[in-house]
């Protein structure tokens, strides 16, 4: 930065060097900053590649009831409920299956289109109009994971939200609310479990 500084102060006459080293600074400190940016913005979207990645190898030790797997046949379907969650950090697993169905993305805007659905992934303000207004019955063999990791993990479990992405210190890792996934007829594999923590909704 100093080499920069000089080399523009240089070109110029003494007595007139003031305005050209302020214009100096301004552009070193904007590149600073747009280069502090582009360092954020790339490592908020890496976490989002780390969080699709949790949601599929997630779905992997799900099993889905007999009935929802014979009527998706081809398409493991991730919907978003109105917001994008993961945003292009889905180009990471777009092409990936699950137990020989491909996995899909939708957006879907009420409870209408939910049929499609094989996942519902939820932010936390997604989750919160949610829990406020369930879009389906805590019988309804659908997926619901919802991505808590804004803040730390508080360990409490939430009606009809069967898992959760959460932030333990500087690492994610997930809860699994095993009264709602019975509840729903879905099935997690004992490897799943063995890497979450077991949470209460009534706690």
């Amino acid at each position: 930065m100093y080499l920069k500084m000089m080399q523009c102060v240089g070109s110029v006459n003494r007595t007139q060097w003031i305005y050209p080293l302020v214009l100096c600074l301004c552009a070193t400190l904007s590149l600073s900053v747009m280069a502090e940016d582009e360092a954020v913005s790339a490592q908020a979207l890496q976490l989002q590649k780390v969080k699709a990645v949790f949601v599929l190898n997630i779905a992997k030790f799900v099993r889905w009831p007999a009935d929802v797997v014979a009527a998706h046949k081809e398409h493991l379907t991730l919907c978003y409920y109105r917001e994008d969650v993961l945003g292009s950090a889905y180009d990471v697993i777009h092409d990936h299956t699950v137990d020989g169905r491909q996995l899909a993305l939708q957006r879907i805007t009420d409870a209408d289109n939910l049929a499609v659905c094989d996942l519902l992934l939820l932010s936390e303000a997604g989750m919160e109009q949610y829990l406020r207004a369930p879009l389906v019955s805590g019988e309804t063999p659908l997926l619901v994971v919802a991505d808590l990791t804004a803040h730390e993990s508080t360990g409490k479990g939430y009606p009809g939200v069967h898992v959760a992405l959460v932030r333990k210190g500087s690492k994610l890792g997930f809860d699994v609310n095993l009264s709602a996934a019975h509840r729903s007829g879905l099935k997690f594999s004992s490897r799943l479990l063995r890497l979450a923590r077991i949470v209460d909704e009534n706690t």
